[in-house]
C-alpha cells in the first residue's frame, strides 16, 4: 500500500523533473537473448532474497539495532546491481517496480527511454514482463522470511520473547491485580 504509493510518488518525480520515463523490461538487458525472461527472474528472486533476508537479520532481530545495519543493508544492493548490470535491471521490490511502469504509461513516446526493433519494444512493459518483476520479489520475499524463521527459530519461542522484552514471567500482572 503505503510503500507502492511512494514508489508511484518518487517515479512521477523523477519523470516531472527529467521528462523521461522507462519501464522494467526483461528485453531491456543487452546481455541475455532476446524474448528470455528465466534470467531476470532468477536475479530478481535471488537478489530480493538477498536483500529481505538482510533486512531481516541484520534490522528486526534480537541482536538489532546495531551499527552496521545500514551498511550491511547498503552492500547488499550494491552488490545486487553489480552482479545484475546488463542481465537484469535490478528493481528488487514489487512497489519499485509498479511506480516506475505506472509512470511509464503517463509518458508520451517520445519521453519513453527503450527501443523499438521489429517485435521488440521495450518502452512499455508487457504482460510477460510486469509479471517477471512482480512475483519473482514477491517468491524472493517469502523464501528470505521462510530461511529466516527456519535459521532464527530460537526467537520465536515464548520464553526467548519474554526476555527479548525483559519480562519475567513472575513480573506480569493480572488484571484483579490492578486497584
Amino acid at each position: 500500500g503505503v510503500q507502492s504509493l511512494g514508489g508511484l510518488l518518487g517515479a512521477l518525480i523523477a519523470f516531472g523533473v527529467t521528462e523521461k520515463t522507462f519501464c522494467f523490461h526483461y528485453d531491456s538487458n543487452p546481455l541475455t537473448p532476446n524474448n528470455y525472461w528465466g534470467s531476470c527472474f532468477i536475479l530478481e528472486m535471488f537478489f530480493t532474497m538477498a536483500l529481505c533476508g538482510t533486512v531481516l537479520t541484520a534490522g528486526t532481530s534480537f541482536d538489532a539495532p546495531n551499527h552496521y545495519f545500514g551498511f550491511a543493508i547498503g552492500g547488499t544492493v550494491l552488490a545486487g546491481a553489480t552482479a545484475c548490470g546488463g542481465f537484469d535491471q535490478g528493481s528488487f521490490n514489487p512497489a519499485v517496480t509498479l511506480g516506475i511502469n505506472i509512470a511509464n504509461y503517463f509518458s508520451a513516446a517520445n519521453a519513453k527511454l527503450g527501443v523499438t526493433d521489429g517485435s521488440i519494444d521495450t518502452r512499455t512493459p508487457d504482460a510477460g514482463s510486469w509479471v517477471t518483476f512482480l512475483v519473482a520479489p514477491m517468491i524472493g520475499a517469502a523464501l528470505a522470511a521462510a530461511i529466516f524463521r527456519g535459521t532464527r527459530s530460537e526467537e520465536y519461542l515464548e520464553e526467548t520473547l519474554v526476555q527479548a522484552i525483559d519480562v519475567k514471567p513472575s513480573d506480569t500482572v493480572e488484571a484483579g491485580d490492578l486497584k
